[in-house]
């Protein structure tokens, strides 16, 4: 549906995650992450805070919107992932995502 907005690529690199959904990590306590791949996304770069819903505020610089799903803990072009809000249409069917760093 937003497909036509995502004019734009970034590096994507999803964590590895167990059953639970949780990041997996080394023995050193460092997570582990999948081998870099391209994904479209729209990416709007400004300094800005951003109010998380359990009321922590957090400053981002980059703000990207894609299609595939992106998870906190995730990184997009060389930088974590802080936060990711689910876009959902009328129907509450999810047509997107917003990931902040």
């Amino acid at each position: 549906m937003i497909e036509h907005l995502l004019n734009q690529k970034a590096i994507f690199q999803p964590a590895y995650r167990d059953d639970d959904g949780n990041a997996m990590m080394n023995s050193r306590g460092e997570i582990l992450y999948c081998a870099e791949m391209d994904i479209p996304c729209r990416r709007e770069s400004r300094m800005k805070e951003f109010l998380k819903p359990d009321k922590q505020t957090i400053h981002i610089t980059d703000t990207f919107y894609t299609e595939m799903e992106i998870r906190e803990g995730d990184i997009l072009e060389g930088k974590r992932v802080q936060y990711v809000e689910a876009w959902v249409d009328g129907d509450g069917v999810t047509i997107g995502y917003q990931s902040v760093q």
